[in-house]
């Protein structure tokens, strides 16, 4: 039995990630067929094919960690950052949102002056389309999903389990990394700035005991980076208000895989990092 719990009788993290991710496999596989069966049926769905399982996808990668923490390991969901939005936690919610603007602002504009990316269309011909409204919720059920799987579940399924926070962190930073394999364009670079996003959102949760910091910036993050600034979100293209072309050498704007897979993000995640320094020893997170 040892094997599968600890000295205090709790169910090892290792086999409660495991059995995560082996069951939303499972459920996934089973949501793709039945999807794909009503595709031959209906031309609706045949037609809106890509936004019906990306929504359905995450849906269940946001039901299947809550249900397992809960009622297969019966814990508190306050162990795994799912905290009520009360006025801290909607605080760090909005702080998180305007840290992302501003990140992948930052990001926008190095690319812009670096000469490796250029607009499409001028600033004074936005592209609107009802897409960009679909897709912020996307991004929002996104945000949500991956902070709640990733630093939510993973690290705190380690600390009940008596692991170091930061050890946490590190492990919960490579799995994060490593969904993003299948992605066009990963390589190198894209894997470590992957990383560094996942140490900069996991420092957020051990910090603020919530995912709510981390889900704010990783929301805007995506939408602005995709949606607004028209480049791909880790090698995935997205409707679009402005569309951006990368021109030069891919190391820099990140190339097929986004903006993500460059070293101007780079130093913006490293920039990120010292600012969340600052602002926790000042008191402004907690």
């Amino acid at each position: 039995m040892k094997v599968f719990k600890n000295e205090e009788g709790e169910v090892r993290s290792g086999w409660k990630i495991l059995i995560l991710f082996l069951v939303e496999y499972i459920l996934l596989f089973i949501m793709a067929n039945i999807i794909g069966s009503l595709v031959v049926i209906s031309r609706s769905i045949r037609e809106n094919i890509y936004i019906i399982l990306m929504f359905s996808q995450e849906i269940v990668l946001i039901l299947t960690p809550i249900l397992s923490w809960k009622v297969l390991f019966k814990k508190d969901l306050s162990l795994i950052g799912l905290k009520a939005l009360n006025k801290k936690e909607v605080k760090n919610l909005i702080l998180g949102l305007v840290m992302g603007i501003a990140a992948i602002t930052l990001a926008f504009i190095l690319i812009i002056i670096s000469k490796s990316g250029v607009l499409v269309n001028s600033l004074l011909e936005p592209r609107f389309s009802l897409s960009l409204v679909v897709y912020f919720i996307l991004f929002i059920f996104v945000g949500f999903a991956e902070e709640l799987l990733s630093r939510g579940y993973i690290i705190g399924a380690m600390e009940v389990s008596n692991n170091n926070k930061w050890f946490a962190v590190m492990v919960s930073a490579v799995i994060f990394s490593l969904m993003h394999y299948g992605n066009n364009g990963f390589s190198l670079i894209p894997f470590l700035n992957i990383f560094l996003v996942g140490i900069l959102f996991g420092f957020m949760y051990v910090k603020t005991k919530s995912i709510w910091l981390s889900t704010g910036f990783h929301i805007t993050w995506n939408f602005f980076q995709g949606c607004i600034y028209g480049m791909p979100v880790s090698g995935i293209t997205t409707p679009k208000l402005y569309e951006m072309t990368f021109v030069g050498n891919s190391i820099l704007n990140g190339g097929t895989f986004g903006p993500e897979g460059g070293l101007i993000v780079t130093m913006v995640i490293i920039l990120m990092l010292v600012s969340l320094i600052f602002l926790i020893k000042n008191k402004k997170i907690q």
